[in-house]
């Protein structure tokens, strides 16, 4: 199982570098010439969730985590575990807070940090406050989910949700993640909408 682990994480590293300028920019590279400028909080009131993540990529075997995330107005943190419940890494970004990520080997990445929470924040941020935030793309949304759509016409990165089951395709890295959220408290800020 650990060979297993480093070489997805390598995967995603491998991934994540091609595609991200630098740690200190907060900025994930999306595709080519598209980027999302990490969001420092979350508005709207405290929520905790905790979900069962399953990655995906065509050239690996599926593997099964939970990811734990705070979201408040002052702080984002996610933490990611084993099935078993062992902390595999911590992620934490906040305004006067640049990203900071801890964990175990290969999972403490600066690169996979920024890739997680770009992940993260394109399916739970209100549409038009992350649209601010891309720059070479638009989102879009769509009766089942969303889409980030390049300047230049290509999804760059899709989420879809049906029977409980939210679905991201990350089209450039290649790689997806079936989400199913275990437990929740607050509220999200498009709920009140």
């Amino acid at each position: 199982m650990p060979r297993v682990l480093s070489l997805i994480v390598g995967v995603l590293l491998l991934s994540a570098c091609q595609l991200l300028p630098t740690a200190t920019q907060q900025q994930v590279q999306l595709g080519a010439n598209a980027r999302l400028s990490l969001q420092t909080s979350w508005r709207g009131a405290a929520t905790q969730t905790l979900q069962q993540v399953i990655w995906s990529h065509p050239e690996h075997e599926p593997q099964t985590f939970l990811v734990s995330s705070w979201l408040s107005a002052e702080q984002i943190v996610m933490v990611g575990l084993s099935p078993l419940g062992q902390e595999l890494w911590r992620v934490e970004l906040g305004h006067q807070q640049p990203l900071t990520v801890t964990g175990i080997a290969p999972f403490d990445q600066p690169q996979l940090a920024q890739a997680i929470v770009a992940d993260m924040q394109l399916q739970r941020w209100p549409v038009a406050e992350l649209q601010t935030h891309l720059q070479g793309a638009t989102l879009e949304q769509t009766p089942d989910g969303r889409h980030v759509v390049s300047d230049a016409g290509q999804v760059i990165w899709s989420s879809s949700t049906a029977k409980g089951t939210t679905t991201l395709r990350h089209h450039v890295a290649g790689y997806s993640l079936q989400l199913r959220t275990l437990d929740e408290t607050g509220v999200p800020p498009d709920a009140a909408n």
